[in-house]
Formats: C-alpha cells, structure tokens, sequence
C-alpha cells in the first residue's frame, strides 16, 4: 500500500460506514442486540456517539497507518465466486 486513500474516497467510505450504523439502529432486532451487548459491556449509547465522532475525524494518513499495521498484505485472499459458464445476460 503505497498511496493513502485520497480524501475523496475517505469521505465516501466514512459516510456509508456511518450511515451502515443508522440502518443497524433503524431495525428493532438489531437495536435489542446492541443494547444488550452494550448493556453486558457496561456502556450506553454514547460509546457509539463516540465512536461515531471519531471515525468522522480520521485522516488518510491515519487510515494508512492503521491499516500498515493491521493488514498483511501478503496473508489476503481473494475470492472470486459466479457461474463463469454462462455468458452475461443483458
């Protein structure tokens, strides 16, 4: 990984991860199982406020670095799944 994420494609991805949460927060089941397993952690919805804020300050180069540390390069698959058989249908 020699190229930072520009900050076009930081926004982009930080705007749907934030909005993924949203989603989550919308569906009944999903919100009880977040306030169980916050319950169980001893938080309450403002570690998600937290979170949330802190995600929407990371920089590029933080995400860079983060993911150097993180993320082996060399210990990635990639999968490739479909049915190449059959010709695209249009």
């Amino acid at each position: 990984m020699t190229n930072p994420p520009s900050q076009e494609e930081l926004d982009q991805a930080r705007q749907g991860y934030l909005r993924s949460l949203q989603v989550q927060r919308a569906d009944d089941q999903e919100l009880a199982s977040t306030l169980s397993s916050l319950s169980h952690a001893g938080r309450t919805m403002e570690y998600y406020t937290d979170l949330e804020k802190k995600i929407d300050a990371l920089a590029p180069n933080q995400i860079t670095a983060a993911l150097k540390k993180h993320v082996r390069p060399a210990d990635l698959i990639i999968v490739s799944a479909g049915d190449f058989e059959k010709p695209a249908e249009k």
